[in-house]
């Protein structure tokens, strides 16, 4: 017998054009980013799971986590809104990562010919990892108010190739492997970080359970070929159920356009009510869409934090605004200061880093040296004359007093402080009435352990035994000069300071 030769749907085609331009339009965002163009935030605003991760510290503290927007909370609620009417259509239909995994499935068939399969007995225990991963996530970000995931997020260490291959492999290495991993994977097993390890997948694997949408089979029509189950790019069994009512179905609409019967064998509902495939298919692009164009009607869309020019123009310049992205040559001129003078604070040859160099790459062209961003917001506040007393402490939350400070021509708002609360005297050394984390205290490289401890207010020995460091290391020099005497990263302490 001839093998059937599959004639693509038109619904198919239009899904996977859908795909190729949400992958094309957050492609194009991610590399204005990285080319530091105004206006183009980082990639993290364009992920509803990012909502996910901020809602906690949003609804506790009014707040958001750093690198997260309204944007995140705007996506957030739109494909939630897509859950409840039609499950997990936004992995079928508009998922960029998922579609980039499925144009590598199609090239992997191109190749080869067929379609592999994982044993069944791995394949479905691996299945409920992804779960695990969500909430794992979920836990640590919440606790951290920080995005956790993100150096092992392949989505992130996508949109940062085009800073090249050796930013990525510096920031996002774990990101990276399996980002590779995921897309030569899917060449061979379809959509495999959907099935095990995506974490928004799982979300909305948990919101599908109370969705209104339903793909049904009729028994009296169907001829039991089986060719849905093998379309289907989650493993489905779908021949032998009386309607899709698993977690895992991204309602791409495979076993439904491509049924041989030719007689509603298998079609969509809602609310139990019948939905043909080309309402479904343009009623979810018109929600999401939708969603977005309302919160930029209203003002209440954002994804990128404002530029250095635009704080100066409204008064609320800060050296804290400062951002890797940030070129040399752009803080002199918002904060109106001497380029001679930075140059000579920061200790670095201008002939080696030109004016031009944003200030996350300048540790490329000096690798004998270790350099943050903070090393230029500390040289500002003291070109500026802005520092923080003794007495008090940094408040990162906005719930201190705000000082506008005029300096050189541009105004511009000084740390938020607030008081420092005593330490408590008590049975442990060091027992304080608060942590770090709660007052926003971010761990710098630049910091010592003598200036960790009292903005903390913490003992000098606490700390140490908190960062997991020798009681014989100097709390006077900063921690980033004796990462390889002592072995650790900045970032390993970030984490221990975090726990």
């Amino acid at each position: 017998m001839a093998k059937r030769k599959r004639k693509i749907d038109g619904i198919q085609l239009f899904r996977r054009i859908v795909l190729a331009f949400f992958i094309v339009l957050v492609t194009f965002m991610a590399v204005m980013h990285q080319l530091s163009v105004p206006g183009f935030g980082p990639v993290d605003a364009l992920c509803p799971f990012g909502g996910i991760e901020t809602l906690y510290k949003l609804l506790a503290g009014g707040a958001f986590i750093s690198k997260t927007f309204t944007s995140n909370i705007v996506l957030l609620a739109g494909i939630v809104i897509l859950g409840i009417l039609f499950a997990r259509y936004f992995c079928g239909w508009i998922c960029m990562f998922g579609g980039l995994q499925e144009y590598f499935a199609l090239l992997g068939k191109k190749l080869t010919g067929k379609r592999y399969d994982i044993p069944s007995k791995i394949d479905k225990p691996l299945r409920y990892l992804k779960y695990a991963v969500l909430f794992v996530v979920l836990f640590l970000t919440w606790k951290a108010a920080d995005l956790i995931i993100r150096p092992y997020d392949p989505f992130v260490a996508y949109a940062h190739l085009a800073g090249g291959l050796r930013s990525v492999w510096d920031e996002f290495a774990i990101g990276f492997i399996i980002l590779i991993l995921s897309m030569a994977g899917s060449m061979f097993y379809d959509r495999v970080f959907c099935k095990y390890l995506c974490p928004l997948g799982a979300f909305l694997g948990l919101l599908s359970k109370v969705s209104l949408y339903r793909i049904k089979r009729e028994d009296s029509t169907c001829t039991h070929c089986k060719r849905c189950d093998k379309l289907c790019p989650v493993n489905i069994d779908i021949s032998t159920k009386p309607a899709i009512t698993s977690a895992e179905c991204i309602n791409c609409l495979e076993c439904v356009t491509d049924c041989p019967t030719n007689k509603n064998t298998l079609f969509s509902t809602v609310s139990k009510k019948f939905v043909s495939s080309l309402k479904v298919a343009v009623l979810g692009i018109l929600i999401y869409v939708g969603t977005i164009g309302a919160s930029k009607l209203t003002g209440y869309w954002e994804s990128a934090n404002q530029t250095l020019e635009q704080r100066a123009e409204e008064g609320l310049l800060s050296p804290d605004d400062i951002k890797g992205s940030n070129s040399l040559r752009e803080v002199a001129d918002n904060f109106n200061i001497s380029m001679d003078e930075l140059y000579r604070k920061l200790d670095i040859d201008r002939e080696l880093v030109p004016e031009d160099t944003r200030l996350k790459d300048i540790k490329y062209l000096i690798p004998e040296r270790p350099f943050e961003a903070e090393e230029v917001r500390a040289a500002v506040r003291s070109m500026l004359g802005i520092s923080v007393p003794d007495e008090y402490v940094p408040e990162k939350s906005g719930q201190g007093s705000e000082q506008k400070v005029e300096t050189g021509g541009n105004m511009f708002l000084d740390t938020n402080i607030i008081p420092a609360q005593p330490v408590r005297q008590g049975s442990g050394a060091g027992e304080m009435t608060g942590t770090g984390s709660e007052q926003g205290f971010e761990l710098e490289g630049t910091m010592t352990i003598r200036e960790v401890a009292k903005a903390l207010q913490l003992t000098e020995q606490t700390v140490i035994e908190k960062l997991g460091l020798p009681s014989s290391i100097s709390v006077d020099r900063p921690l980033r000069d004796m990462r390889e005497e002592y072995g650790y990263t900045m970032p390993e302490l970030k984490e221990r300071m975090n726990q």
